[in-house]
């Protein structure tokens, strides 16, 4: 009996390791279509928001387990030239303060189009910090596409992505005693294996949002020029994953000596 508690103490320890996590699940009660519906208004949800029904849950369309989340103007016209969806994270970038640490973001999406747009809407998948609204992530604008390249969006005029493809972005944070400021944020085509990273150093020090953008390529057009695209964001998770402490690894060494000397 001793020697159980002892075991259970040591995982404690252990599983201590983890200081920040969350997970958004589209597929929870809160985030519900209601009967008779093909989609639900997501603003004001879960602590999004956005203009009404510019962001909206719909049924799963080939990616996650069931619903996810849309942004953009397929149910309404945009209110201006630019619009974001966004939810607060207030994720401090620390660590335990000791060796090296890392935390990981990843979220899934597809920009989804009837057939392709002719250049008129851009879309962005981003989080942003507390300096400023420092942000990391990417831009993907169909009037922008690189010649020679496949692809029906372009990204930053580097390379290109396809509509109806699913991808994955992950931002990968770095760092020693505590500061996860370096970053590496990279989307992945999930069936191709092709990538694209960007690397830097946030000024901030806590991840505020996450946030879906959705603007006209050309800022001056009538809003009516918005196609019905929309880009698809599901399983969204962030986690700090430190190394054991010293002080952690000290107390796993005593546990250990004395689950010896108990047996």
């Amino acid at each position: 009996m001793h020697n159980l508690k002892l075991k259970f103490l040591l995982l404690s320890i252990i599983t201590t390791g983890t200081v920040n996590a969350i997970t958004i699940d589209f597929d929870s009660a809160s985030y519900a279509i209601p009967v008779g519906q093909i989609a639900a208004n997501a603003n004001g949800v879960d602590g999004w928001e956005s203009q009404d029904f510019l962001g909206f849950v719909v049924p799963e369309p080939g990616i996650g387990s069931a619903q996810a989340l849309g942004f953009g103007p397929k149910y309404v016209l945009p209110n201006s030239a630019s619009e974001t969806i966004s939810r607060d994270v207030n994720l401090a970038l620390i660590g335990n303060g000791s060796g090296s640490t890392n935390a990981n973001f990843y979220a899934d999406f597809i920009i989804n189009a009837p057939e392709n747009a002719p250049g008129r809407d851009v879309f962005g998948i981003s989080l942003y910090g507390n300096a400023g609204g420092e942000s990391v992530g990417f831009t993907f604008d169909a009037g922008n596409t690189v010649d020679g390249l496949g692809g029906d969006l372009g990204i930053g005029g580097v390379s290109n992505i396809y509509y109806n493809s699913k991808y994955n972005f992950h931002v990968s944070f770095t760092g020693s005693l505590g500061d996860l400021r370096t970053y590496a944020a990279t989307i992945t085509d999930v069936f191709g294996g092709s990538s694209q990273t960007l690397n830097g150093t946030l000024t901030s020090t806590e991840l505020s949002s996450f946030g879906l953008t959705y603007s006209l390529a050309d800022s001056t057009a009538d809003l009516e020029t918005a196609s019905d695209a929309y880009i698809i964001l599901d399983n969204v998770s962030f986690t700090v994953v430190p190394e054991p402490s010293v002080t952690m690894l000290s107390l796993f060494g005593i546990g250990l000596l004395i689950v010896r000397r108990h047996r």
